[in-house]
């Protein structure tokens, strides 16, 4: 019984992780096309449900392909990125 209960809340954990992960990826965009060279900490967590993420490593997961960077074209967006760099809005 305790094992498939378990199963069932890792199920529902990764179901909840895989959502706010999904949610998280157009700040991953918008951040990459922001000009990171600038940010004075590489190991800001920009991301809130990806700790192993950093904005150092942003501009490898460019180089590799898995990041497509996006241009923030509403005031919005570019508040979205601004706050997830630990920026003045």
């Amino acid at each position: 019984v305790a094992l498939g209960i378990r199963l069932g809340s890792w199920r529902t954990n990764c179901s909840v992780w895989a959502i706010w992960g999904r949610a998280e990826l157009p700040t991953l965009y918008f951040s990459a096309a922001w000009g990171l060279a600038a940010m004075p900490d590489p190991s800001h967590q920009p991301l809130p449900f990806s700790p192993d993420l950093r904005v150092g490593t942003i501009e490898m997961l460019v180089d590799e392909g898995a990041v497509v960077p996006r241009v923030p074209a509403t005031p919005e967006e570019i508040a979205l990125v601004r706050t997830a760099l630990g920026l003045a809005p």
